[in-house]
């Protein structure tokens, strides 16, 4: 139970740490993408693509926030739903750790779901 759980924590401090990173990118003005041209919008599209870009962080942040939190609860053998929702949300692709969150994710739904683990939890 403790590996995978201390692997959640990392890929969502990791994915963290990314997305904390992005958004003060994005705020100062770097972008990694070549811009097309202004459109007849103005500054409208960039607008858009500034908000956007900060609210879909914002949420990434909080979705691994949450796994933490199911991860800390999973070593403690508390919130058996918690739990596996983090083990689920590890494996969304909301930033470049998912490539290490899906297989650390599925192995703690493995670990989840095996014999008499359900019973060990609060």
């Amino acid at each position: 139970m403790t590996g995978p759980a201390i692997g959640l924590m990392v890929v969502a401090i990791l994915n963290i740490v990314f997305h904390l990173l992005d958004v003060v990118l994005v705020l100062v003005g770097v972008n990694f993408i070549q811009q097309a041209p202004q459109g007849q919008n103005g500054g409208a599209e960039e607008m858009g693509r500034l908000v956007g870009g900060v609210v879909g962080d914002g949420v990434a942040i909080i979705f691994m926030i949450i796994v933490i939190l199911g991860a800390f609860k999973m070593l403690r053998l508390q919130s058996f739903g918690l739990a596996m929702t983090a083990s689920i949300l590890a494996m969304l692709p909301c930033g470049p750790c998912c490539l290490a969150g899906i297989p650390i994710g599925i192995w703690a739904l493995v670990v989840l779901n095996g014999p008499d683990v359900k019973d060990s939890f609060q």
